[in-house]
C-alpha cells in the first residue's frame, strides 16, 4: 500500500511538472516516473533545463540535461540507461 501511494504521488508530480507527460510514450513516462519516485517532486522541479527540453520534445537535450546533474553522478550507470531511454523512447 505504501509503494502504491508513493507511485501515485510520483505520477501526480510528473503530471504537474511535465505538461505533456500524458502525451509522451510509455518508455519516457517510465523514466520520468522513476526519477520523480526516487528524488521526489521537490528535487525534480530543479531539473529546469531538462523540463524545458521535454516540453519542447527535445529528447537528446533532455537526456543531456539528465546526465548533467548531481543525481546522475550519484547513480552512475542507471543514469546512463535512463538517459538513453529518454533520448530514444526505447526500453534498454
Amino acid at each position: 500500500m505504501l509503494l502504491v501511494n508513493d507511485l501515485r504521488e510520483a505520477d501526480r508530480v510528473c503530471q504537474i511538472l511535465f505538461v505533456n507527460y500524458l502525451l509522451i510514450d510509455p518508455v519516457r513516462q517510465a523514466v520520468l516516473l522513476e526519477l520523480a519516485f526516487n528524488v521526489g517532486g521537490h528535487r525534480v522541479i530543479s531539473f529546469l533545463k531538462m523540463r524545458e527540453c521535454i516540453k519542447n520534445q527535445d529528447w537528446p537535450g533532455a537526456a543531456r540535461e539528465l546526465l548533467d546533474s548531481k543525481w546522475a553522478l550519484q547513480v552512475g550507470m542507471r543514469a546512463d540507461r535512463m538517459a538513453k531511454q529518454l533520448e530514444t523512447g526505447v526500453e534498454q
